[in-house]
Formats: C-alpha cells, sequence, structure tokens
C-alpha cells in the first residue's frame, strides 16, 4: 500500500505503522524479503480461501525460528558447560589448540 505525501514528506498514517511494525517484527522472526512479499500479496488479495496458504507461510516460518533458537540454545549451553568445566576441561585442552 503506498505512503502519502505531503510536500514530499511522507504522511504516515496508523494503517502504515502497523504495516511497518508487523514487516519489522517478520523480518526479525527471519522471513526472508520474498516470503514477506509472498505472505502481504495473500492478505492485500482480501480472499478467505488464502488462509490456508497465509498459515503455511507461518508454520514454515516458526519452525525455521525454533530451529534457530535450538542451535543458539544448544551453542549456548554448550559454552556454559566450558565455562563451569573450565579448570578441569578446558586448561588441559587449551595445550592442544
Amino acid at each position: 500500500m503506498p505512503i502519502d505525501r505531503m510536500s514530499g514528506i511522507r504522511k504516515f498514517n496508523e494503517r502504515n505503522i502497523n504495516q511497518i511494525n508487523f514487516a519489522k517484527s517478520m523480518r526479525a522472526a527471519g522471513l526472508s524479503i520474498e516470503t514477506l512479499k509472498d505472505y502481504v500479496t495473500l492478505v492485500f488479495e482480501d480472499d478467505p480461501t488464502t488462509i490456508p496458504a497465509r498459515k503455511h507461510i507461518l508454520d514454515e516460518a516458526i519452525n525455521t525460528l525454533n530451529e534457530k533458537v535450538k542451535e543458539v540454545t544448544d551453542a549456548s549451553n554448550y559454552l556454559q558447560w566450558k565455562i563451569d568445566n573450565y579448570d578441569s576441561h578446558m586448561v588441559p585442552s587449551e595445550k592442544n589448540l
């Protein structure tokens, strides 16, 4: 949806701000620009038959995000284990680095 301009300056309305916030949230959740465009295109069609496709896009996004969360959690747990066991594990291991 185009943003109105007044004397060349963008004039944002509440809907524009909601759209920007939504896009920022979806990007932060890991959606690609292309996926976000596909989703928004379906939303703007305002066709209830696209609801399953929209939900599928969001399902894929949450699955990808959950995988990333698991990877980061695993890495964090591994580092914490190294910290907790530094004297017994890391000090001898560092000699082999």
